[in-house]
């Protein structure tokens, strides 16, 4: 989606009350779901996986496993526990002190205790998440645990919740004075997190079908994966001039452990001895979160933007065909989320105020787009046989149809004017098609 840069004070300022809004309605501030505007991206099954990390000691879920009796002080486990408890506290003093502030009549954004008050917040959120991941890990290597795989479960979810906050965080960094807004007036940030939430749910629909210990495990890594390259698959597209590798290197040390911690997470009498990985999960992973970044990349020179999707998606590299696929889910819940906002795209003008594209063509353009996705998809589905991918494919052809008869309905005798009648119904014959060659493959 075309984006108009941020050109005054006013501006500016929308831009950041329109983020403190985001802000203040997510967890751990807010558990309650605002509507989606497509299925994909509806909140409530993740706002139910972080209710269970941010409230994991509240006695009423007793999610949390408590260490064994008769540890010592000492030990690795109850002085990681300990300091779990002072971040628990900590954090949820200054959670109801920001919600007392959040309900006043008037929230004025530029307050500086208010600012302060915020981003003394965010570092308790991060330092209660860290800790409470060395607890977790810490705990299912400590002789005497009896509940390691609820501790296991509860560690994955802690970690996947971890890395959404602080990519999140990360990937808003690089964007000049919180802007710019998108064409519908949403923030920049607002369309990445409707796909992060989106592969959120994706993957937590296929973790409910599952029950091996072991495949649960590769799940909750992929997830986590694909939730990092979510949030940040535009990161390259919307600024060219930063290297990757220097804006992967910013993320990486934001996910960072707190050095009292990891001294905790390596100590050597832990079984299995001291820790041989990387415990950053983005340095760990990579190897394999950095090729689909690139995959999802568009050119930068116009020259090399003709069939680049089936160049980096069918013929890129990746580690694995899993890998491939994943990042195809990715790109699709991208045009999904695009192509559901399709209404709010404008007309596109030159440097010199012309009209270079009309709304309607503009709006066209993109279904038609579209039809080469849902293509490489279907070829890729053809070859690993991924029902969810198949499901999904089915779900972004459906959207797309129903964008292309609005457009009819809407700009019919605009675009006969302008004589693109024969590229919409082109457009519908080939999702039809497409849409035609799932039903029977299903």
């Amino acid at each position: 989606m075309a984006r108009e840069q941020l050109a005054s004070i006013e501006d500016r300022e929308a831009a950041r009350e329109h983020y403190l809004e985001e802000d203040l309605s997510r967890p751990p501030f807010c558990y309650t779901p605002r509507p989606a505007r497509f299925e994909q991206a509806d909140e409530r099954q993740v706002f139910e996986m972080e209710y269970r990390v941010f409230e994991c000691s509240n006695t009423k879920l007793n999610l949390l496993p408590k260490p064994p009796e008769g540890l010592k002080q000492e030990a690795p486990l109850m002085r990681a526990y300990q300091y779990f408890n002072a971040a628990k506290l900590n954090l949820v003093d200054l959670t109801r002190d920001i919600q007392a502030i959040k309900s006043r009549p008037h929230l004025d954004t530029n307050q500086t205790i208010l600012k302060t008050m915020l981003a003394n917040h965010h570092k308790a959120k991060v330092f209660y998440l860290n800790s409470l991941k060395a607890y977790l890990s810490i705990y299912q290597r400590t002789p005497g645990t009896k509940e390691r795989d609820e501790a296991k479960e509860l560690f994955n979810e802690t970690e996947t919740i971890f890395l959404a906050h602080q990519v999140y965080v990360g990937v808003r960094s690089f964007t000049h004075d919180h802007g710019p807004l998108r064409e519908n007036k949403d923030t920049v940030m607002k369309h990445v997190y409707d796909v992060a939430i989106s592969i959120m749910n994706y993957f937590i629909g296929k973790l409910a079908q599952e029950s091996d210990p072991t495949k649960r495990e590769q799940l909750f890594q992929r997830m986590k994966e694909n939730l990092v390259v979510g949030l940040a698959h535009d990161l390259k597209e919307d600024h060219r001039n930063i290297p990757l590798d220097t804006m992967y290197t910013k993320l990486i040390s934001l996910v960072d452990q707190d050095s009292r911690l990891t001294n905790l997470i390596h100590a050597p009498d832990l079984e299995g001895g001291r820790i041989r990985h990387n415990i950053n999960f983005l340095q760990r992973h990579r190897r394999s979160i950095k090729p689909k970044l690139i995959a999802l990349t568009k050119p930068e020179q116009e020259s090399e933007q003709k069939g680049y999707m089936t160049r980096q998606l069918v013929h890129g590299r990746f580690q694995s065909e899993v890998h491939r696929t994943d990042t195809m889910v990715i790109k699709l819940l991208d045009r999904l989320s695009n192509i559901t906002d399709l209404e709010s795209m404008t007309e596109k003008r030159d440097d010199n105020g012309r009209v270079k594209e009309t709304r309607a063509a503009r709006q066209n353009r993109k279904i038609m787009e579209s039809t080469e996705v849902i293509q490489i998809a279907y070829n890729i589905y053809e070859k690993e046989k991924d029902e969810d991918l198949l499901r999904l494919i089915q779900v972004v052809c459906t959207a797309c149809l129903k964008e292309s008869d609005r457009i009819q309905t809407q700009y019919g005798v605009e675009m006969e004017e302008q004589r693109l009648g024969e590229s919409v119904t082109t457009a519908r014959n080939l999702i039809k098609a497409q849409l035609l060659s799932t039903l029977k493959a299903a």
